[in-house]
């Protein structure tokens, strides 16, 4: 696949590659809270009603694409070099910035399990 696999050991899609053409998400809910969390960090929350009772905000097909999500980034002031644990925001690294993805220095996995998405980065 061009931008993952499937873990049939684990039982998790992987996404290797975080710029899909649309969000990839997964369902984390216990059937009376739940929520949508997308392979690049967008997504939502709700109470028992997805569509109704939503806690946060998000539109599937907004522009910029996947969001609002919820963000932790680190920006490097001096070098004004930001980079995020998920792939928004920092969607916006001038490519210039970014390594060769093959390279050790920049590394990107997403596992969408069954009620569980586990982000891995390095930059």
């Amino acid at each position: 696949m061009k931008y993952g696999r499937f873990d049939t050991e684990n039982n998790e899609y992987v996404i290797e590659k975080p710029d899909t053409p649309t969000p990839w998400i997964n369902y984390i809910g216990s059937g009376l809270y739940g929520g949508i969390v997308s392979n690049t960090g967008g997504g939502y929350s709700f109470d028992r009603d997805p569509k109704n009772k939503r806690i946060l905000r998000y539109r599937y097909n907004s522009i910029p694409v996947d969001q609002p999500g919820r963000y932790i980034y680190i920006k490097d002031e001096q070098k004004e070099v930001f980079w995020s644990l998920t792939w928004q925001p920092a969607t916006q690294i001038p490519i210039s910035q970014i390594p060769d993805p093959n390279s050790k220095t920049m590394q990107y996995e997403c596992r969408h399990g069954l009620g569980y998405t586990i982000i891995t980065s390095t930059y």
